[in-house]
């Protein structure tokens, strides 16, 4: 919006007089101004948040509102920015030093690497508010703070100064920051004990008030330990103990937080994958519902210490319905309510259940308050400290995060002093992976933050310590939070109604914006996202986050909407015209129908990821059995499952897409075959048996301890509709066949399993980022879930009962890190390529398959020759969406 545009939006005569906007339909011409195109997207959380989106339906959305400081070229390997780009930076530079300060080309794991990002001038908000200098710090603080819980992963930079802000102690080091992170975690454990044990009705009042005791002497020695450090400090006597009544304010949080994360796991419903083996009504959302929550299940018996789900003549599972079996709730915004208002009854009866939903595997409930209770936790200790400054941090800033004038740019191009702002970032030793964490959107400082801390921020001109973030603050974070209904950024689309109503703003007694008007901000929040479709509005000012306008400009199409399609209704939207472009899954079915509508056509591209089958060490500790299965798995057989245009074999854990598999000139020069092999007779397995001490007695096999060979294989999800299920079945048929015992199950909750190691033998698939690094997956000091998968936590543990693994972890984790010592793919190919081989001679990850994406799209309403011209796997057909036209007329 324009200046003289915000005058008469706050003059409030612009909501008042909103017509409906209805879209051409039928035989009305089509027209870019008109005409809406249509979208769509699964089930929504609606945390339309660029800080907090964690779905990718919701991602999706809110990306269309934002821009980010950096682009990605088509291939994924280098960054973008400048004129031609819808990016914040203008102009980048990044540069290597040695320890004593000297530049080297290759970096130095002892110096440093400093980057440069030359800001915009010029670039507006959908607002119509400049996007500044203040913006960009204020996104980098809220990634960073210590209290931040989103998706980013900004924090696992190295940036110099972060572990000193964080812990708010100059002399911080990563291991006193973990030892800082420790504590906070032990204090929340300590608290949700409490809890438990409080509403628990079989434990004595002396349980819950042990566990309230021992918090309180380690929460109060934090505060005794600062006023040791610091002279004349007492924040001791300032302490307010934890007690009975905020243990009755922690229940009703649970219960609060319960209610939110039951409608988590609805949104994930997809009851298409329950066609197969369930007899649920595709139509009733609920019953996949209540069965991943528990109160519906599978009836089942034991047979031999083993687990068998029953099924009818039809093949399907036997359901015990639990006395459910005759409700109903309609699949519309009031039957998600009801069923989860429903569940939330019978779950959540009286606060007694509260123990069991702090524990209970089916919702993120446990682990969502043990995060929040930390974030607490750190904001009373913080805030008592700041409080004692004088109101400002011990550590003020990062030091490694400066706003510097572009005239110090050590680029290619020179600037005049006062021309532009430069961002540069200064982190330790070499990071690969950092330009891409540094690609992060820029969302308004003004929109998101409070007004106090706004203006504190605006009127910090040198950037020294006001940042518009409140350090460590929970409510802080939920006062972003609040803001989770409407997006806000500088994106291509902003957030509208069916009205068109967009935000209106207030303005101050100097005529400069401050904050949304609140019935604005209302009417936008309650019709953004309603009835199951999401509104967006061409955003005007979008032609200032680019330079050059015949490469950036505003959208030609207008109107946007995404509306709420199951998968299993995605064709035939498509078919009916109430959906003009989808990715729906790449499946022959799928392809023939387009093949057989005249009105569609289809785009297909690989994806950046792959799938495998995992094998966790800590349940399987002999490496040559794990090797053994290994060439019992025929990965071929996933070709049956997808089209052969839309799936290739993988034998390496990289995707195929990704720059490690070509040459300088991007040519693919690496072709891995198998490393096992796969062996049908069971010849090959044998001779791993045996080499690893193994017998075969009686028609059966059994390992070094004397123990039958009994493995079972599962499948992520409720069905075996997977690509993974004929390789599973054919291997359980040549192990049954040759004395081994082998079971296929499938699991809805295999995901939430993976993130504590607790699967032995799975297919799942990998979501692979744009840099290859392997430390976060295969690093034995990583700290991400993915270790656990491998049963590195068990091999770390007892290292002498896995001498092999061991070795090959050595092995491993040296070229991880050499990898890193590097930015130039030339030098990291090799590294990676033989770090490869060495995960497969760990045995814990066998890559099974590459496969492709689907786009449909309507070609008699949309210009095909307007959708981006060669897609990627990092550049979708609407990746330009601004340049998508209709077929007018």
């Amino acid at each position: 919006m324009k200046s003289k545009w915000l005058k008469v939006a706050c003059a409030g005569m612009v909501v008042a007089l909103a017509l409906p906007f209805v879209p051409a339909c039928g035989g009305s011409t089509i027209s870019n101004e008109d005409t809406v195109l249509n979208l769509s997207t699964g089930d929504l959380d609606g945390v339309f948040n660029p800080f907090f989106a964690t779905s990718a339906y919701d991602s999706a959305i809110v990306g269309q509102t934002q821009i980010s400081m950096l682009g990605s070229d088509d291939a994924g390997e280098n960054v973008t920015y400048g004129v031609n780009e819808p990016v914040v930076t203008l102009d980048y530079n990044e540069t290597s030093y040695r320890a004593d300060g000297t530049p080297t080309p290759d970096g130095s794991s002892n110096g440093y690497t400093v980057y440069q990002l030359v800001l915009k001038n010029d670039i507006l908000f959908s607002d119509g508010q400049p996007l500044t200098a203040h913006d960009v710090l204020f996104n980098l603080y809220m990634y960073l703070d210590p209290n931040y819980t989103g998706s980013s992963t900004l924090y696992s930079t190295d940036i110099q100064g972060l572990a000193a802000y964080q812990a708010q102690d100059p002399n911080a080091t990563d291991d006193s920051l973990d030892s800082i992170n420790s504590t906070y975690s032990t204090l929340a454990g300590l608290r949700a004990n409490a809890v438990s044990a409080y509403v628990n009705p079989n434990l004595s009042g002396s349980v819950w008030r042990n566990y309230v005791s021992t918090y309180n002497t380690n929460r109060l020695n934090l505060f005794q330990t600062f006023d040791e450090e610091n002279e004349g400090a007492d924040l001791a006597s300032q302490y307010v103990e934890y007690g009975e009544e905020d243990i009755q304010e922690d229940i009703q949080a649970v219960k609060d937080q319960f209610r939110e994360d039951l409608g988590t796991v609805y949104n994930g419903i997809d009851m298409t994958t329950y066609q197969e083996d369930y007899p649920f009504d595709s139509s009733q959302t609920w019953q996949g519902f209540f069965y991943e929550i528990g109160l519906i299940q599978r009836q089942y018996r034991t047979v031999g210490g083993v687990i068998i789900y029953d099924r009818d003549e039809n093949g399907k599972y036997i359901i015990d319905w639990m006395g459910n079996e005759n409700l109903s709730f309609t699949n519309d915004a009031a039957g998600r309510s009801a069923a989860i208002e429903f569940a939330y009854e019978a779950l959540c009866a009286d606060d007694s259940s509260v123990s069991n939903i702090l524990s209970n595997a089916y919702t993120s409930t446990g682990d969502n308050m043990q995060t929040t209770f930390a974030a607490e936790d750190r904001e009373y200790y913080y805030g008592a400290v700041r409080e004692y400054n004088g109101g400002r941090n011990m550590v003020e800033s990062i030091s490694g995060i400066k706003i510097l004038d572009a005239s110090e740019f050590d680029g290619e191009t020179q600037y005049a002093e006062g021309e532009y702002d430069m961002l540069q970032i200064t982190i330790n030793g070499v990071d690969p992976r950092a330009k891409w964490n540094f690609a992060f959107t820029v969302a308004p400082m003004h929109y998101y933050t409070t007004p106090e801390l706004n203006a504190a921020a605006m009127a910090d001109e040198n950037y020294e310590a006001n940042f518009g973030v409140e350090y460590s603050s929970q409510s802080f974070m939920d006062y972003v939070r609040s803001r989770n209904s409407v997006p806000v950024g500088a994106g291509v689309y902003q957030a509208s109604t069916i009205n068109d109503q967009t935000l209106l703003w207030e303005v101050d007694e100097n005529g400069n914006q401050t904050q949304a008007s609140q019935d604005s901000w209302q009417t936008v929040s309650d019709g953004f996202n309603s009835n199951n479709i999401v509104y967006l509005i061409r955003n005007d000012n979008y032609v200032t986050t680019g330079g050059n306008q015949q490469e950036v400009y505003n959208a030609r199409i207008k109107h946007v909407q995404y509306k709420v399609i199951s998968s299993a209704q995605i064709m035939t939207s498509l078919q009916g015209g109430s959906v003009d472009f989808a990715d729906p899954q790449a499946t022959t079915d799928n392809s023939n129908t387009v093949a057989s509508t005249p009105s569609l056509s289809e785009v297909t591209v690989q994806s950046a990821g792959y799938g495998y089958i995992g094998f966790n060490a800590s349940f399987i500790p002999n490496i040559y059995i794990r090797r053994a299965l290994m060439t019992v798995m025929n990965i071929d057989l996933v070709q049956s499952y997808y089209p052969e245009r839309f799936s290739e074999p993988v034998y390496r854990c990289f995707s195929t897409t990704s720059w490690v598999y070509n040459n300088d000139q991007g040519v693919r020069e690496w072709n891995p075959e198998s490393y096992y092999g796969y062996d049908g007779t069971f010849e090959t397995a044998r001779e791993l048996l045996y080499d690893g001490g193994c017998t075969y007695q009686n028609n059966r096999w059994y390992d070094e301890d004397g123990q039958p060979l009994e493995f079972t294989f599962t499948i992520a999800g409720d069905t075996r509709d997977h690509p993974a299920t004929n390789t599973f079945l054919n291997a359980i048929n040549i192990l049954e066949a040759n004395g081994i015992s082998a079971t296929l199950v499938t699991d809805a909750r295999a995901l939430y399993k993976l993130a504590s190691g607790g699967l032995a033998i799975w297919a799942a698939a990998w979501s692979s980022s744009v840099d290859p690094d392997m430390y976060q997956v295969y690093h034995s000091e990583s700290r991400a879930t993915s270790v656990l998968n491998w049963g590195y936590d068990a091999i770390l543990e007892a290292p002498a009962e896995y001498p092999i693994e061991t070795n090959i972890m050595s092995q491993l984790d040296a070229l991880i890190e050499e990898g890193r010592e590097y930015t130039a793919q030339s030098s990291r190919r090799g590294i990676y390529r033989e770090a490869s081989d060495l995960v497969m001679e760990l045995a814990v990850e066998l890559p099974i398959y590459q496969r492709s994406d689907m786009y449909v799209y309507n070609n008699t309403k949309i210009d095909g020759s307007t959708l981006y011209g060669q897609p990627t796997p990092y550049a979708s057909p609407l990746s330009e969406i601004w340049k998508v036209s209709f077929i007018e007329g």
